[in-house]
């Protein structure tokens, strides 16, 4: 799904990675407004973690399931 959000931050939650196995998902900053949102997940990790925020404007963040936990692998 493809969701267009413009001004402020949000808050994203992952699916549970748990069968996903080799699922990618791209989240985009496209307009530039979202630095400092947060992307999260309830069951697994993001790298170790629970959050992982956007740093900077434009900001993209692919993330990939193992089957148990998301990995930022760009």
């Amino acid at each position: 799904a493809i969701t267009s959000i413009s001004g402020g931050g949000f808050t994203l939650t992952l699916p549970s990675p748990t069968g996903l196995l080799g699922k990618q998902i791209v989240i985009v900053d496209e307009s530039g407004a979202l630095t400092g949102s947060i992307v999260s997940t309830v069951v697994g990790t993001i790298n170790g973690t629970a959050n992982l925020a956007l740093n900077a404007a434009y900001t993209s963040i692919r993330v990939v399931s193992n089957g148990v936990s998301w990995f930022k692998i760009w």
